[in-house]
């Protein structure tokens, strides 16, 4: 028995042309004018899925892309090879299919690389001087009001506090960290910190302020991982042992890299870090709040220093500032703000090294940076679907961020 292809839309879905052109090769193979292996069910002929088959697919797909290229009077741009360099082989396949599938460009691909980095950190410093300096205080808000009763949550009848473990999920430049691991320090309830990031040029910069004489008695941890795929199991388990038993753990994060992903991919991220936390640890989450009567406002997103911050892998990608408009969006239904590139024109990116190209059009908006607020109610659906439940749920005095702890059922 054949296995054939289920449908010409999967055809052309696989390798990017439409079910006509996949039945414009069926009926050229029945004339005898290529020569693709087809068999008969329930009345229709098909295409079989073999090697030959897909090899002369992938032939006759690439043809099609010249022609189209040709008639559609688009703009090509072949990708540098720097990117290749800064992203593993698997990083630059997702961008190519973020850009494609999604219309985005995800914001941890951004500060992977010694130039992102850098660039990260004048965003970080114009941060603090700018309108959105009031979101960052309201971090240090939430860790001044809330430290002794998130620790208090810790504590141990014959024992009292043990001393804990501070994980940053998604860790960037760690200021807030930083403030909370000292003065957990200074109450003698520090363990260690371990510093979780896709970027391991942040992580060696976070390790050379860990060796400085205020930090340097600390016990300094980190790993390169991608929260997207899961955490380094094996890697917290060992740091969490010790001869007289489990160390818990205090995760944190600050920095969106939870809130900013679809609803789907905001429970799958929780429920990996569900995956590897014991019933004693809590997660710390400070994010935007949703108030219906709220205003609607971009101060990260507005500032110069945020589309310098993109600039660099726009500039790798080969898309030039004359290629977009700038726009900003916010889905009430959603809670979700989006900064985008609209692009002006028909544009083709050449990833030349794996042979893919990405054909974006004229009128697309490229999201560069997408944030979603939360209410309690959103907090307590998300802890519900990925097995935990809610320790603390807190907004700030005027109301613009909220403040959640979760933990394992």
């Amino acid at each position: 028995m054949s296995n054939f292809y289920k449908s010409n839309y999967l055809i052309g879905k696989k390798f990017r042309v439409s079910s006509t052109t996949v039945q414009n090769w069926i009926d050229k193979s029945l004339k005898g004018e290529i020569n693709l292996e087809l068999g008969e069910e329930e009345g229709r002929w098909k295409v079989i899925n073999n090697l030959h088959n897909q090899r002369l697919l992938f032939e006759l797909s690439r043809k099609a892309e010249k022609f189209d290229r040709m008639k559609e009077k688009r703009v090509e741009y072949t990708v540098d090879n720097k990117l290749y360099e800064i992203l593993s082989p698997k990083q630059v396949k997702l961008l190519a299919r973020s850009l494609q599938d999604d219309l985005e460009i995800p914001l941890k691909y951004v500060y992977i690389g010694e130039e992102g980095v850098k660039r990260w950190y004048t965003f970080h410093e114009a941060s603090t001087k700018s309108t959105y300096s009031t979101y960052l205080e309201g971090h240090d808000f939430f860790l001044e009001v809330h430290l002794d009763y998130i620790l208090g949550k810790f504590n141990d009848r014959e024992r009292g506090i043990p001393k804990i473990n501070l994980i940053d999920l998604g860790c960037g430049t760690a200021d807030y960290t930083i403030t909370c691991a000292k003065k957990m320090d200074k109450l003698g309830l520090l363990n260690s910190v371990i510093a979780l990031d896709i970027s391991q040029v942040m992580l060696d910069r976070l390790s050379n302020r860990f060796k400085q004489k205020d930090l340097k008695h600390i016990p300094f941890y980190s790993k390169q991982c991608d929260m997207d795929e899961g955490l380094p199991f094996d890697f917290l388990f060992d740091l969490s042992s010790s001869e007289d038993g489990r160390i818990p753990a205090l995760y944190l994060n600050f920095g969106g890299q939870i809130t900013n992903n679809e609803v789907y991919e905001q429970v799958n991220m929780l429920y990996n870090i569900a995956t590897v936390m014991n019933k004693e640890d809590r997660l710390l989450v400070v994010n935007s709040y949703h108030e219906k009567e709220m205003e609607i406002t971009y101060p990260s997103a507005e500032m110069d220093e945020f589309f310098d911050l993109h600039r660099w892998i726009l500039d790798l990608l080969g898309i030039k500032q004359e290629d977009y408009t700038i726009h900003f969006d916010y889905s009430e239904q959603e809670f979700k703000r989006t900064a985008g590139l609209k692009l002006v024109k028909d544009i083709t990116l050449n990833f030349d090294k794996i042979n893919t190209l990405v054909k974006l059009k004229a009128g697309q908006e490229l999201i560069v940076w997408k944030h979603r607020r939360e209410n309690h109610q959103t907090v307590n659906q998300n802890a519900t679907a990925t097995g935990m439940r809610v320790d603390l749920s807190s907004t700030d005095t005027d109301d613009s961020l909220i403040c959640y702890m979760l933990k394992k059922r």
